[in-house]
């Protein structure tokens, strides 16, 4: 894949463009796989992206576009997708890629990223904002330790585009001890820092670091966050962003939804049903505990199991009310609701 050829057919589409693409001096090569981001599978890390790519050689910029693409047939990446099926019938690959070159952000200062639903409670009006100094891929490698935000946002009408009546509240806020940065190098490429102290020492705890967001910084990212949703009909983004240190002003690099959410439960819709109490069990939220489970944990969870199974046979039983319709709702991926 990384022949010579390659990158002559991508050197002579760049020429016909060279007014367009010179007018920027730094590029980001970013692979979009059409497997990527699945709901079982990321493929996080699997392909390659390329930094800060100075846009002043047109052989440097192909050569980069070709290694990003030929990054798709990696042992690294195939033995990924054999692992997770990812395969036709006939045992060849069932994807594609698309190569995107993105003008970096000029005089980035902070980058981070936004969930416009929080990932680890489900709450749909919780905003979860991650926030470091320098470049996002000392945040998407586990680098460092970034700021974290959560925000509550209540809008008071359900019409999309009406930002007018929405409240925005920071509800937590933790500094992160953000040790180590990736920064732009002039003339193309990044390098590593170690983030120091006022008295020159290595700062080795979230007291040694300050914040990288004021609290209006978060609010506007939130907001942005809000247009992006609404543009596509209300579906959970995880939207990756940076801030120029020139203006302050914040820039949307990326948004993709976000898969790994549990899905909401139908609600009644029906007449006669309308004042029907409904009750709500979440099965999985082991998935969520980091704690030590003791003998009385284990004797309640084995209970749930004997509830689930419960719930389950009654899920298959027939409809009995005069509509039609059974009492109970739908079961939904490891979660059944009733």
């Amino acid at each position: 894949m990384r022949s010579a050829s390659g990158s002559e057919s991508i050197g002579s589409i760049l020429i016909e463009h060279e007014p367009s693409y010179q007018q920027y001096k730094y590029y980001a090569v970013r692979s979009s796989a059409t497997c990527e981001d699945m709901p079982d599978a990321s493929f996080a890390g699997q392909h390659d992206t390329y930094l800060n790519v100075s846009s002043s050689s047109i052989d440097n910029l192909c050569k980069h576009i070709v290694n990003c693409f030929s990054s798709l047939y990696t042992p690294r990446a195939i033995s990924y997708r054999q692992r997770n099926g990812i395969v036709s019938s006939n045992g060849k690959d069932k994807i594609g890629m698309a190569v995107v070159v993105q003008a970096m952000v000029p005089n980035q200062s902070n980058s981070g990223v936004l969930f416009t639903s929080n990932p680890l409670s489900g709450r749909r009006n919780e905003y979860v904002v991650e926030a470091i100094p320098g470049l996002g891929e000392a945040l998407v490698s586990g680098l460092t330790d970034p700021d974290k935000y959560i925000v509550t946002v209540q809008r008071k009408t359900n019409v999309y585009n009406d930002y007018g009546t929405t409240t925005i509240r920071i509800k937590h806020k933790r500094i992160g001890n953000k040790c180590k940065t990736i920064r732009s190098i002039d003339g193309g490429g990044v390098k590593e820092e170690t983030v120091e102290t006022a008295d020159n020492t290595t700062a080795t705890s979230p007291a040694d670091t300050a914040a990288v967001l004021t609290n209006n910084d978060v609010k506007r990212i939130v907001q942005i966050g809000i247009q992006i949703q609404d543009l596509f009909h209300g579906k959970p983004q995880d939207i990756e962003w940076a801030q120029s240190s020139v203006d302050g002003k914040i820039y949307v690099v990326q948004s993709r939804p976000i898969t790994t959410l549990f899905p909401l439960p139908t609600t009644v819709n029906h007449e006669e049903e309308k004042d029907a109490l409904q009750v709500y069990f979440s099965f999985n939220a082991g998935e969520r505990c980091t704690m030590i489970y003791s003998s009385m944990c284990c004797l309640f969870g084995c209970s749930l199991i004997c509830l689930h199974k419960s719930l389950k046979s009654l899920i298959c039983l027939p409809p009995n009310n005069s509509s039609g319709n059974s009492s109970t709702n739908l079961p939904s991926r490891t979660r059944c609701y009733t």
